[in-house]
């Protein structure tokens, strides 16, 4: 004999199949991810290994440190923004590792606009050191972020890893394939790239982006990457965005300058200053 659910049950279950349908038809069946996760080690102290992490749906922070080692991370929705910084301590002779790393999960829609076609703006900037020492080890920050439709089909992406130097197991960074280069990275100490991803608005479509920062270290290294990882759309006028957290870019974070820009500032300042102060040197001294 079977045993069948009670019209309760039953009943609870039916509820629930149709939220969750209505839910997914209006956006709300979504879950946003906002995530900041950071971990310092070093052998020569007890607890080896210091961890933080946040999980919410529209902002998040860790932080942890160990001796002379620290990291930390942050991402926000509304700001569109991911942060992340490492430093390890370069003295002794123990093994000494920092990583840092956030992470943005959100969905979106429009209810107007169909066929015309917005912009998805990323920038990504950061700076790494190293202090040579016994044990060497390279500073990294990476970054990614893709732009998906329901049903996670790639709509666009963009990415970028720079390595303070070539080390064991860093790619061979270059634009040229065929000789065995790998794009999207590079060496150095500092990185500053951009991207923009466009895409059609189309009715009902409820788009997913995903973005992800994550920097880290060892004996040594500094990656700064606090200032860095910026998003925001670019809408038609009079368009509006709806989202599954209901804050993304709702205040947006500033851009960082590019280094030429800031340059071409400087350059200027100095020149209006050359040009005023000569001028009144050269009358006080007659």
């Amino acid at each position: 004999m079977h045993a069948y659910p009670s019209f309760e049950r039953a009943s609870r279950w039916l509820a629930a199949l149709l939220f969750a349908v209505c839910g997914l038809a209006h956006g709300q069946g979504y879950q946003p991810l906002v995530q900041a996760s950071t971990s310092t080690w070093d052998t020569e102290l007890d607890p080896i290994i210091h961890s933080d992490f946040e999980r919410t749906s529209n902002g998040a922070r860790a932080s942890s440190s160990v001796g002379g080692s620290r990291a930390g991370a942050a991402a926000s929705a509304a700001a569109g923004s991911l942060h992340a910084h490492t430093v390890t301590e370069a003295g002794g002779y123990g093994y000494r590792y920092a990583s840092a790393s956030a992470l943005l999960v959100d969905y979106f829609w429009f209810t107007s606009g169909y066929g015309e076609t917005a912009y998805l703006d990323w920038s990504f900037q950061g700076n790494v050191t190293r202090t040579a020492g016994p044990l060497e080890r390279t500073g990294t920050g990476s970054f990614g972020i893709n732009l998906e439709d329901r049903y996670q089909y790639l709509l666009g992406l963009g990415h970028h890893t720079l390595y303070a130097e070539p080390y064991l197991g860093t790619p061979n960074c270059g634009d040229e394939p065929d000789l065995g280069q790998v794009p999207d990275c590079s060496y150095g100490s500092a990185v500053s790239v951009k991207g923009v991803i466009p895409f059609t608005i189309v009715e009902g479509q409820i788009y997913r982006l995903l973005a992800q920062l994550s920097v880290g270290g060892g004996y040594g290294a500094h990656a700064d990457f606090g200032h860095t990882a910026l998003m925001n759309l670019r809408l038609p006028e009079g368009v509006e965005m709806s989202s599954a957290s209901n804050v993304l870019f709702t205040a947006p974070a500033a851009a960082v300058p590019e280094p030429s820009s800031a340059l071409m500032a400087t350059i200027g300042a100095a020149w209006l200053c050359w040009r005023r102060f000569p001028r009144r040197w050269l009358l006080s001294r007659r």
